[in-house]
């Protein structure tokens, strides 16, 4: 599960944000299969200037449309500059291991470059099909506020809303500038594991 909570804007650089419907080239295994290709949309995507000099980082968010779970989902990312050029192309994995339909996983990718009049290229190079989860996690009284060195702490309770145990073991935050507003950043951060027996 995605957690969105608030904080502090930051520089973006002009770089087309619409949606971006994706046309993945096929199954990412190379032998024949019935592995069927991963319908996805790509939203939120920015390009945002980081702290350190010359360094770019692409944020957005990926939705799930097919009709079945994945998982390890691989995602190829470049900076295309006026005359055509990809600059920077790497394969980076989504932020959520696994990805029910319908569901949305925050990416980013670094650059050590960003050409003016860029736009950004992203699409599904691979994944591998997942088992649906069954069990619910529901978040609630989320908040974030700022630390003594200059962080970002993000509080909440999250409760085991279906009829199945839930493990908690990674958090994915997806930082806004505001509500609704521009994705600014991603942030992993390991819960160990926690059980939490159903209404928990």
């Amino acid at each position: 599960f995605t957690i969105l909570v608030l904080a502090g804007a930051g520089q973006r650089a002009s770089i087309p944000s619409s949606p971006i419907a994706l046309t993945p080239p096929g199954s990412p295994s190379p032998a024949a299969s019935a592995t069927p290709e991963l319908a996805a949309t790509v939203s939120d995507l920015h390009l945002l200037a980081t702290s350190t000099s010359g360094r770019w980082r692409l944020v957005g968010m990926l939705q799930n449309d097919s009709g079945f779970p994945a998982r390890s989902i691989v995602i190829k990312a470049s900076l295309i500059d006026g005359l055509g050029r990809a600059h920077g192309t790497q394969d980076i994995v989504a932020a959520e291991s696994s990805l029910e339909p319908g569901e949305r996983t925050p990416f980013e990718a670094f650059f050590t470059e960003a050409p003016a009049g860029s736009r950004a290229s992203v699409h599904v190079s691979g994944y591998l099909p997942a088992e649906a989860r069954g069990a619910a996690a529901e978040l609630s009284g989320l908040e974030a506020a700022p630390t003594g060195d200059g962080g970002l702490a993000v509080f909440g309770l999250v409760r085991a809303a279906g009829s199945s145990p839930v493990e908690v073991r990674d958090l994915v935050i997806a930082l806004r500038a505001s509500p609704g507003g521009d994705l600014i950043g991603v942030a992993l951060r390991t819960a160990g594991v926690t059980r939490l027996e159903p209404g928990q």
